[in-house]
């Protein structure tokens, strides 16, 4: 299956990692600190080749974008095609590692949409974890995006480098309220993620203000979601409860975002809320994002029956997205 991916803003990232190297004889191994970009934190290696497969391990500090981390990933398993010579690649599995990061059974082909138990083993499943069918990529298709950097002009490059940093949430950077949104969303991002939310108050307090203007784009749910979250653990770390409650509820209300929609909510304010006592407006929050997360209402049931029971679901990387 041919598969062709346009993305506008990728900016530094991409940039930074096109000049990976790899050649037939060495496993692949791709680290972003070796480029400079501070922004992502993120190492994939390749573990063992095999005949038509690879094993990778991801490891990471910091992931950045969902859609950044997500192309270092593919990068990884596009370098190992080329090392092979392969004109296409599959990720045919992938697992938690339990040290931290995450294992890939990553598949390569010169056929072009091969049945993928007859051409990899029967123990493959053909939809991964979301209920989505597993599509082969074709090195060709990716070739571009991967090494363009070195056809760029300057002002091309200038260019990039600008939405780069507004994607890695430099909100300075933005020239424009639409610019200052997608650097804010970034932003909070990045606040969720650790443990002084509190620092991006006001940033949050802006996104809040903002998004009601671009509701209809994919970043409004991961916009809602997000400054909801963080004004939510801000408010319960100053022992706010009711106004916590109310911000995880509100974070929830909207059509998902594709992250969402695919990946799932972040669990994280639910967590610590649940740490206080707080099961109803929990499971009343996992009824609202059945909404949107209709690939994975299976997994809303279980940790719906843990919380019940009184116990603390053991939500994983839903604590990352």
């Amino acid at each position: 299956m041919k598969s062709t991916i346009t993305i506008t803003a990728l900016g530094l990232f991409l940039t930074a990692i096109a000049g990976a190297d790899t050649n037939s004889s060495a496993l692949v191994v791709l680290d972003t600190a070796a480029y400079g970009d501070t922004n992502f934190l993120m190492r994939i290696e390749e573990i063992e080749r095999n005949a038509n497969t690879s094993k990778f391990r991801l490891t990471y500090k910091k992931m950045g974008s969902s859609v950044g981390s997500s192309l270092f990933i593919v990068q990884g398993f596009y370098e190992a095609a080329k090392a092979r010579g392969a004109e296409y690649f599959i990720n045919l599995k992938e697992w938690e590692d339990p040290d931290g990061g995450r294992y890939y059974i990553g598949g390569f082909t010169q056929t072009e949409d091969p049945d993928i138990r007859k051409e990899f083993g029967d123990e493959y499943a053909l939809t991964n974890d979301y209920g989505q069918s597993r599509d082969f990529l074709r090195v060709s298709d990716w070739t571009l995006m991967f090494e363009r950097a070195s056809h760029l002009t300057d002002v091309e490059r200038a260019a990039e480098e600008h939405m780069g940093r507004i994607s890695a949430g430099d909100v300075d950077e933005a020239t424009n309220e639409m610019e200052r949104f997608k650097a804010l969303c970034a932003a909070i991002r990045k606040a969720k993620k650790t443990d002084t939310p509190e620092d991006a108050r006001e940033l949050a307090l802006e996104l809040e203000s903002l998004a009601p203007k671009y509701k209809g784009t994919s970043s409004y749910g991961n916009a809602i979601q997000d400054a909801n979250q963080v004004l939510g653990r801000i408010a319960l770390a100053q022992g706010d409860i009711a106004e916590a409650k109310k911000r995880l509820l509100a974070s929830a209300d909207s059509d998902g975002s594709p992250t969402m929609n695919s990946f799932g909510p972040n669990m994280t304010l639910a967590k610590e809320l649940l740490q206080k006592g707080e099961k109803e407006v929990v499971l009343q929050y996992f009824d609202r994002c059945r909404r949107f997360w209709s690939f994975h209402s299976d997994k809303l049931d279980k940790w719906s029956a843990d919380v019940k029971a009184g116990r603390i679901p053991a939500f994983g990387a839903n604590l990352v997205y």
